[in-house]
């Protein structure tokens, strides 16, 4: 397939942005009003349209893509940054009549650098807007979510999602089983992009299943490394702190590669039902139920013991 279906169905204005009606709701009547806020922060879990309606926004105001500047605050998150942002916004729109400085992980910015965002955000001129994202909402200063207009997203409830996921599949000609649809939607634990990525994975099999999609979807090869060797119980016990060690590259996203663990785990137990191996995958499994978020090396660690 030589595109992605997450981007070509990404939503291009309000319209056809699928849920999160309250959010989409009070963006619309701002513009409606002709009062677009100039500090907008959206928050909420990942691949569930910050980016998306921080891009209809840009469109909504009629922002050029040269007057448009995007920054990954988990790379570019010191205060030498935010210097330059203020130093620049002094300075008229190249092209058009408005500029937008959109932050993404802005909860990733040093604590110089969110107070000088900080200043940055309480006067800025008439045609400077700010656009913050961020899914770690109770990391961001109080003081910056109180200048903001505060747009929060959440996931999609499965049925929205299956629904979403079933027209794309429509339009692109292919018939893809319920069953399929269903898993999809509860891996992707209701976002949109990350659904759509994982039926991109499979909608050109002839005849895709639950099974291939757990293969599809867990495309970091350092996550697979972690699932065979849990199932296979490498000698010695250090090969778990070699991998332990590489989880700290997968840290942004845990979460992802908890549930991924599980639905190896998972797969492994319907195609080798035998008592023994049942009961071992069932204690390797709870290591990872509970290991939200940060506990994921804890739950490794647990897992290497049994």
């Amino acid at each position: 397939m030589s595109y992605e279906l997450e981007r070509k169905y990404r939503p291009r204005g309000f319209a056809s942005f699928v849920g999160n009606e309250a959010a989409v709701s009070l963006l619309k009547s701002k513009f409606e009003a002709n009062k677009p806020p100039h500090k907008l922060l959206i928050t909420g879990p990942a691949g569930c349209g910050k980016t998306t309606l921080a891009r209809i926004f840009k469109k909504q105001i009629g922002c050029s893509d040269e007057d448009f500047y995007e920054y990954d605050a988990a790379t570019t998150r010191g205060i030498d940054t935010i210097r330059e942002i203020r130093e620049a916004m002094r300075y008229a729109p190249r092209k058009g009549d408005v500029k937008i400085y959109f932050l993404d992980e802005s909860h990733e910015l040093t604590g110089p650098a969110m107070n000088a965002i900080l200043k940055a955000l309480e006067e800025p001129p008439s045609y400077v807007y700010f656009i913050l994202c961020t899914t770690e909402e109770d990391k961001m200063l109080p003081t910056i979510k109180s200048r903001c207009t505060h747009i929060r997203v959440a996931p999609l409830p499965s049925r929205d999602l299956m629904q979403l996921l079933h027209q794309v599949a429509k339009k692109e000609g292919k018939n893809v089983k319920m069953e399929v649809m269903k898993k999809i939607a509860s891996l992707s634990r209701g976002a949109p992009r990350d659904g759509l990525k994982m039926l991109n994975a499979v909608i050109d099999m002839d005849d895709p299943s639950t099974e291939a999609l757990v293969d599809a979807t867990i495309d970091n090869p350092t996550v697979l490394t972690i699932c065979r060797t849990i199932v296979a119980r490498l000698d010695p016990p250090t090969k778990f702190k070699q991998l332990m060690d590489t989880t700290k590259d997968l840290t942004q996203d845990a979460e992802k590669v908890r549930y991924a663990i599980l639905e190896y785990l998972r797969k492994v137990l319907i195609s080798n039902p035998s008592d023994a191996t049942a009961e071992k995958m069932m204690l390797f499994s709870q290591s990872f139920i509970y290991s939200k978020d940060g506990g994921l090396a804890v739950a490794l660690y647990l897992a290497s013991k049994i």
